[in-house]
């Protein structure tokens, strides 16, 4: 059973952007980030939905007939059409639809692939012809009246693909319970050059705890067919009941997919596998945020701290989601730490590699806040090896702008043989933490024996208006026992 703690995430929904974090029912903050040197001012009316303003000229795809193709079990494949990518790959995409009356699981569909000729141009894993291939679609559960996309890709040798024949041939029943949940604060940015992305936060609007086993998007044209589509690997796969006290009820979310260049696609469509969660430990872990900005490369930090309450080493899985003033989610990060936090001990976090604001300077200049939720899901002590911290490191430091490297030796001053080494040098402004660094080095032989000596460097990426000169710093050090 699912029990709700206060304690496991901390969600800042407005933080200003200097170094003092508010509490959930803080003030609206009245700074934003420090933005990209080249955007420093926000346009009055930001988009709700930036599409580029250049030309898209029309493209002569999909090359499909639109036709609906039938399946078994009450399956129904909708729309198939398929295109190549710029890598000259084919994508076969669609829909596949439930129109029986009882969930399924595993669909199975059958791809029929030919040239002009009436010749098949599928193979199999050896290489040799084959007259059909078997794929399945995005999510694994389908209730009756829903649907999923599918996207079947292949490479062709000196041919071209003329016609394709989708059909659902197979599933099973599914034994599980579908949850209540819907999506909000959605946007979907054309970036150009096929690239798409589609970003928002799911709800679940349920009283029980959720598993979001599966979760796709899909670029639509005109017509509302499906052009293109991919998961989602950017969000938390466990939400708590609806109105959780922490938040967790909640997560913010990205979809970055390939499909047609040159097209001026506006609509999307977003697609949840939301089913009932089993018991989960939920890891008392306290999240703490104390700092986010923009450094000299485009790039946005948040940084903060894990503390472990609990009984158990973790080493957590954080999604973070950016925000603009009237709440639309910007970017979406999910990343797992290198670093395992041990019971009773505090580390802190670096949040970043966002896949939009580094670049979009229109986007980027909107941030107003931003959250910080760990997925329970990812975040598994059963797997981890044993930690320990150590202690003697030589460390030199060295400015350059607003990088700050540092270099030195670790030694493994425990009685244990380490394996790869977790190293982290982090920057405080007083007592706050304000941005880190980090590197992990693995050993060129059988591991690091006690008294062994290991070099390496870390860069810290500071913010504009950081001055190192006026900032203090500190090591963490760990290895993981072989």
């Amino acid at each position: 059973m699912y029990k709700s703690k206060k304690t496991i995430i901390f969600i800042i929904i407005i933080l200003m952007i200097s170094l003092m974090a508010c509490s959930l029912t803080g003030a609206k903050a009245t700074e934003v980030p420090t933005s990209p040197p080249e955007a420093s001012e926000a346009p009055a009316n930001a988009p709700t939905q930036p599409v580029p303003t250049t030309e898209s000229p029309t493209q002569e795809i999909p090359t499909a007939e639109p036709i609906t193709q039938g399946g078994a079990d009450g399956l129904e494949v909708i729309h198939p059409i398929f295109y190549q990518d710029a890598y000259d790959g084919y994508h076969v995409v669609g829909l596949v639809k439930n129109n029986s009356n009882r969930p399924v699981s595993a669909v199975e569909l059958t791809l029929e692939a030919r040239n002009a000729d009436d010749v098949s141009l599928l193979k199999d894993n050896n290489d040799a012809a084959v007259e059909t291939t078997i794929f399945y679609p995005k999510l694994l559960y389908l209730f009756p009246g829903e649907s999923a996309p599918f996207d079947y890709s292949f490479d062709i040798e000196n041919d071209t693909l003329a016609s394709i024949h989708v059909t659902a041939t197979n599933s099973y029943s599914a034994n599980t319970t579908r949850v209540e949940a819907n999506v909000v604060k959605t946007e979907f940015l054309n970036a150009g050059s096929g690239d798409y992305y589609i970003t928002g936060e799911v709800v679940n609007n349920s009283s029980t705890p959720m598993y979001l086993k599966d979760m796709a998007g899909a670029v639509l044209d005109d017509s509302g067919n499906v052009v293109a589509n991919d998961w989602s690997f950017s969000y938390s796969h466990f939400l708590a009941p609806a109105g959780d006290e922490g938040g967790m009820d909640r997560t913010p979310f990205l979809i970055s997919l390939s499909g047609p260049e040159d097209s001026d696609y506006k609509d999307f469509q977003v697609f949840l596998d939301a089913v009932v969660a089993d018991e989960m430990v939920i890891p008392d872990l306290d999240i703490q945020l104390t700092n986010g900005y923009f450094d000299e490369y485009n790039d946005f930090h948040v940084v903060g701290t894990v503390e472990n309450r609990g009984l158990e080493t973790y080493a957590p899985d954080l999604v973070t989601g950016l925000y603009d003033v009237s709440g639309v989610v910007l970017d979406v990060s999910s990343v797992g730490s290198a670093f395992f936090v041990e019971p009773g001990k505090t580390v802190p976090f670096d949040a970043t590699y966002f896949s939009i604001v580094g670049w979009n300077t229109d986007t980027a200049i909107r941030v107003d806040s931003y959250t910080v939720q760990m997925d329970p899901y990812w975040t598994n002590a059963a797997y981890i090896n044993e930690v320990v911290s150590l202690n003697t490191v030589n460390l030199t430091e060295s400015v350059n702008g607003n990088t700050w490297e540092f270099s030195g030796e670790v030694t493994n001053d425990s009685d244990k043989n380490l394996g790869r080494l977790n190293l982290m040098v982090a920057a405080y402004d007083g007592e706050t933490l304000v941005a880190i660094g980090e590197a992990t080095v693995f050993p060129q032989d059988d591991g690091y024996a006690p008294g062994d000596v290991e070099s390496f460097s870390i860069t810290i990426y500071l913010g504009s208006d950081m001055d190192a000169s006026t900032l203090t710093y500190k090591a963490f050090l760990q290895g993981e026992v072989k």
